[in-house]
């Protein structure tokens, strides 16, 4: 793996890059007050910027590292890379870019096109290489909603929510009485924010490296680990298998009951298991299917039908 301090400008607008966060990811689950603890770090790098004070020369904010996998697909145009870790800060900063362009645009084409450039891939060949963040299956659709210029399309998800929220921000006063300067914000944003790039190596497995994270403290659920295992051993099934199957369970029983259930599958097989040892338990019995996706599709289908009755049975 290699490391290395940069900023947002370098991870997003350098060359032709897309990055992708794995289908098995959770969804965008920021809030309320992630966003205002953001939004008052760049604050604190606008003013500085603002005043042209002697503090332009001290360290940026720092925001964290990002953990990137490339990612192997061929005839492509742009060179893909997994986001293992960071998603949830990647996709804010691409909905607070959003909101800048809507800020600065205000019927300006020219404008809308300018910070448009921050978020898709415009020298890209083909369409589904334009975006430079494409979220997990379940928040593509309000994903794409906001960085189309279509934000009440994306409704009342968490995404339409990040958005607003930068958007009610930009639309106020600054403490000085000014209206926000979008440039100078777009500035701080992709030049005042310092983070550190680990790249894995290709031979690198990005499974192993979210579980090191998840070890480390990253709060991760037993369902959570459950989906990035068996998804991760689904390279040419798993996109399809998760849109049709796993997505509608996941949602129908929570994860809650997604951890619950996969109790239930072992202890009918004669494994009882604390809810703490779910993940490890299923792991241990999946691996005998890591080499044939066509069984562990198989084990999937099975888990989704008897996750049929499960929710008649907790949910009567």
């Amino acid at each position: 793996m290699k490391a290395g301090e940069t900023n947002l400008n370098e991870l997003i607008v350098r060359g032709d890059r897309q990055y992708q966060v794995p289908l098995y990811q959770r969804p965008y689950t920021w809030g309320e007050e992630n966003w205002k603890q953001l939004w008052a770090d760049l604050l604190n790098q606008y003013y500085v910027l603002k005043s042209g004070s002697s503090q332009l020369r001290q360290s940026a904010h720092f925001f964290g590292s990002f953990v990137l996998a490339p990612f192997n697909v061929t005839a492509r145009s742009a060179a893909s890379f997994l986001v293992v870790d960071g998603q949830q800060r990647l996709t804010t900063v691409f909905l607070l870019l959003a909101a800048l362009r809507d800020t600065a645009a205000a019927g300006d084409s020219a404008e809308f096109d300018r910070y448009q450039g921050l978020l898709t891939n415009e020298r890209a060949r083909r369409d589904e290489d334009r975006p430079r963040l494409v979220p997990t299956q379940s928040d593509r659709p309000a994903f794409q909603a906001v960085v189309e210029g279509r934000p009440q399309d994306a409704g009342g998800s968490k995404i339409g929510q990040a958005y607003r929220y930068f958007l009610a921000q930009l639309a106020k006063d600054d403490e000085d009485g000014d209206t926000f300067d979008a440039d100078q914000m777009q500035r701080v944003v992709l030049d005042r924010l310092a983070i550190v790039e680990i790249t894995a190596d290709r031979d690198d497995n990005p499974h192993r490296i979210f579980e090191s994270l998840n070890a480390r403290g990253v709060p991760l659920t037993q369902a959570d680990l459950l989906r990035n295992y068996i998804f991760m051993l689904l390279p040419t099934r798993g996109e399809r298998l998760y849109r049709d199957v796993w997505l509608p369970m996941q949602e129908a029983l929570g994860p809650d009951h997604m951890v619950g259930l996969a109790r239930v599958d072992l202890q009918r097989r004669g494994v009882d298991a604390n809810l703490g040892d779910v993940y490890r338990l299923q792991q241990e019995r999946l691996s005998a299917f890591s080499d044939d996706e066509a069984l562990l599709e198989a084990e999937v289908r099975d888990f989704a039908l008897r996750s049929q009755y499960y929710r008649c049975f907790v949910e009567p």
